[in-house]
């Protein structure tokens, strides 16, 4: 077993959990409330979502420079990805009503969905190639699911749905693909390598 392995689970399931907590809070604190909604009212709200977000972006982050030997172009697009998706988020919560706040949820979520896909191909390891596009295809069919309700009493429901995906497939993700197994190609032996080699 790795030195810091046990910190970084914890890290991991912390964020995941923090996130989940949250989400649940806001879902049962105010019945029939979206997530815009919930953090334009309650500023701690905003700031631990906001906060547990940062801690995601920054392991995805981490996990793909890991990850840039085996395709540095694919590593820039991803830095590029990341980056548009941390831009988003500060749009959505700096402007938490209207169509400017739509707009950036927008570019948030398409920016995840590249960042995904760049996984995807990044991962060699056919069982985390598999849980990434699982969790790829939920996202997107969630997403489907709000356009759909976008004006309908409903819509809370699956703007949580998808936040809570999102939250589980992150932790799900990055607890079945430590640290230590990232920076590692097919070609590798068997020994892991240590973060950012």
């Amino acid at each position: 077993m790795q030195p810091y392995a046990p910190l970084y689970h914890a890290a991991v399931l912390g964020l995941g959990l923090t996130m989940l907590g949250t989400l649940i809070y806001g879902l049962c604190s105010s019945p029939g409330q979206t997530i815009s909604s919930d953090m334009y009212h309650k500023h701690a709200y905003l700031a631990t979502l906001t906060t547990a977000l940062a801690g995601h972006v920054l392991i995805w982050a981490c996990c793909l420079y890991a990850k840039r030997r085996r395709d540095p172009e694919a590593f820039y697009w991803g830095v590029l990805a990341l980056l548009v998706m941390a831009v988003g988020w500060v749009g959505l919560v700096t402007n938490l009503l209207g169509t400017t706040h739509i707009i950036f949820v927008a570019i948030f979520a398409s920016a995840f969905c590249v960042s995904v896909l760049i996984l995807c191909y990044l991962v060699w390891q056919p069982d985390l190639s598999v849980l990434l596009r699982v969790g790829l295809l939920l996202t997107l069919f969630v997403d489907i699911v709000m356009v759909v309700l976008y004006n309908s009493d409903q819509f809370y429901l699956s703007e949580h749905v998808n936040f809570i995906n999102y939250t589980v497939f992150f932790t799900v993700f990055f607890s079945y693909h430590p640290y230590y197994d990232w920076a590692r190609l097919p070609e590798d032996p068997e020994t892991t390598r240590p973060l950012l080699v």
